[in-house]
């Protein structure tokens, strides 16, 4: 069952959380350095569950930061939603998306290739190779019978490659070049779209400056 339709299985709640207390709880930990630090609530929840039209979420190797975004990809795409999810995000006909990574090689060959083929459900999708040898074009079975699609580009492209697209969402895994952002969202409006970023903000500052000042911080 879970080989079949992992989504179904997905737990987005922080260890000790019944799924009530995500405004409140409170998880101690201690870094590979002896530091300790402290994540209040349920940071994965409260991004799913946010309705804002752009989203963050911050965090240092390790945090989840890609797996929830992949799987916030996977329920658009496949139209299944998990009885928490907000209605009012929902979409009940096929979308069209986009990723954006650092490169080819090792965020999408190493890193999100294995995140989509492990969230995805199985059997839901095909996909088309780029000359690298890299999936880089999904098509999606969609619950209401359609096709849903989403591309991977690269941050190492030219950013005329994200010029002239149309589409759903967008999602930004690692800090993006505001060039290529801005091309992007130029593509989301159309259809009224939404952006969720996943990064460890170690790079493009605009993003504090243009995003994180301006944002509704829920944790």
């Amino acid at each position: 069952m879970i080989s079949r339709n992992p989504l179904e299985f997905y737990w987005p709640h922080a260890p000790g959380c019944d799924g009530t207390k995500c405004h409140t709880i409170i998880n101690s930990y201690i870094d590979s350095f002896g530091h300790k630090y402290v994540i209040k609530g349920c940071p994965q929840y409260l991004f799913h569950t946010s309705l804002a039209n752009v989203r963050l979420f911050l965090g240092s190797n390790r945090t989840g930061k890609t797996t929830c975004g992949i799987v916030e990809d996977a329920f658009h795409c496949t139209g299944y939603y998990p009885k928490w999810y907000p209605y009012e995000r929902r979409y009940s006909r096929p979308v069209r998306g986009r990723i954006l990574a650092n490169d080819f090689k090792k965020a999408v060959g190493e890193v999100i290739t294995a995140d989509i083929e492990k969230w995805f459900p199985k059997g839901s999708f095909q996909r088309d190779k780029n000359n690298q040898g890299i999936y880089d074009k999904y098509f999606i079975k969609h619950k209401s019978g359609g096709t849903s699609t989403f591309d991977i580009v690269t941050y190492e492209q030219d950013v005329s490659v994200c010029e002239g697209w149309s589409g759903d969402w967008v999602h930004y895994d690692e800090p993006p070049p505001i060039g290529h952002r801005v091309a992007c969202a130029r593509g989301l409006m159309d259809r009224n779209g939404f952006e969720i970023f996943t990064l460890t903000p170690l790079s493009e500052a605009w993003i504090f400056d243009s995003l994180y000042l301006r944002s509704n911080i829920l944790t």
